[in-house]
């Protein structure tokens, strides 16, 4: 109906696995605020007839005012290519940078042999060999229409052996219904989280027991103040 000039976008998804992860990483909602408001720096990305012919390397090193980031190549995205890619006439560069208008090339810098070696390694070459993955515990306060998306990306981020705690007002039964009516059985398709059903959603200062408070901790305050 609205042609191929627009592309529509599911955000109430996206912005719950930016949650997610916002969540199990702090300082990165900040990361996210710098890059996708208005202020400060954004992605920008354009043709630069000047880089054609060189690597990515020099690129990197050719925009004093500018984060060149990734290669838009034959309709395709690509974040971080290897420093050696060499920029094609039809190659759009994407940047971090404070406005359209506020980088262009300069003076390209001179980068000593070491480093250099080192700028086109790959990525993975500087990874750590072995990781080792523990088992988290997570809180999910309340209730959200896209609940079983953000579970489901729960699930592939955490590590075997971790739990998901549910704490709302609805019951286990109607919870497990509405997970199920939404295409997701907690039984069959989760693989590395258990979900672990709390609720009786009373502040832990006006519950002296009960499985809230029991699971707060029997705290006095908020739960803002336990989490």
């Amino acid at each position: 109906m609205v042609g191929e000039s627009v592309k529509t976008l599911v955000t109430h998804d996206i912005l719950g696995r930016l949650m997610i992860q916002c969540a199990r990483h702090p300082g990165l909602a900040q990361v996210f605020e710098d890059l996708l408001g208005f202020e400060g720096n954004e992605f920008y990305r354009s043709q630069w007839p000047e880089m054609v012919g060189k690597t990515f390397a020099e690129v990197l090193v050719s925009f004093p005012e500018a984060i060149p980031c990734g290669v838009k190549h034959d309709g395709k995205m690509a974040l971080n290519p290897p420093a050696g890619y060499i920029i094609e006439p039809e190659d759009e560069i994407l940047f971090i940078a404070e406005d359209n208008d506020s980088y262009a090339p300069g003076q390209q810098y001179a980068i000593p042999g070491e480093d250099l070696e080192n700028l086109l390694a790959p990525i993975s070459s500087f990874a750590p060999k072995d990781t080792l993955r523990t088992p988290e515990f997570v809180l999910f306060v309340g209730w959200r229409r896209d609940i079983n998306d953000m579970v489901s990306v729960i699930d592939d981020f955490l590590s075997p052996g971790s739990e998901l705690w549910m704490f709302n007002d609805l019951s286990e039964t109607e919870r497990t219904k509405r997970l199920k009516d939404g295409g997701l059985d907690p039984e069959t398709h989760l693989v590395n989280i258990r979900l672990v059903h709390r609720w009786h959603p009373v502040p832990p200062a006006l519950c002296p027991c009960g499985d809230a408070c029991e699971f707060l901790g029997c705290i006095n305050g908020s739960v803002a103040d336990k989490l």
